[in-house]
């Protein structure tokens, strides 16, 4: 079985990773010209890989404890990660340290921006379309981590 954030895990660590595009307003998700979620919701059951591989999706995500606390651990590696040599034409929504801010080791050890903007953007829509990420109070039109920089807003969400 395998769901669309398995799936979306495996292709940011992948060479296809500058396939996938993302967009949290939209709650859409599309890799290559294949649109998969949009707007919330399924709307491709399966996507063609590059090399010709055909992979059938058989749900969205499976539910885990604390969507929160995952948000803030992937943000927390998002932070950290090594930045690329595209990095600063594409400004994300995310706050992340520049490479000069990153130690020599986090720079040769922890995974490329691309990567980690990918997972922790894709967990976002994923768990807002399947109701993982609730949004507790209805007056808020954000919400912010324990990182300060760290902020989700409403319509991401709902």
């Amino acid at each position: 079985m395998l769901f669309v954030h398995d799936w979306l895990t495996e292709t940011a660590a992948s060479a296809d990773a500058y396939l996938i595009r993302i967009d949290l307003e939209k709650r859409r998700l599309q890799y290559k010209d294949t649109v998969i979620i949009d707007g919330g919701k399924m709307i491709a059951a399966s996507v063609v890989m590059t090399d010709g591989v055909a992979v059938a999706f058989d749900g969205i995500m499976e539910p885990c404890d604390d969507p929160y606390m995952e948000v803030e651990k992937l943000y927390a590696q998002f932070k950290r990660s090594v930045p690329g040599k595209q990095e600063r034409l594409n400004k994300g929504a995310f706050k992340a340290y520049s490479s000069d801010a990153l130690s020599y080791e986090e720079l040769e050890n922890n995974m490329p921006r691309l990567t980690a903007r990918i997972l922790l953007e894709g967990f976002i829509v994923l768990a807002a379309c399947v109701g993982l990420l609730r949004w507790h109070n209805p007056k808020h039109f954000y919400w912010q981590g324990s990182d300060p920089d760290l902020i989700l807003y409403r319509n991401w969400i709902i």
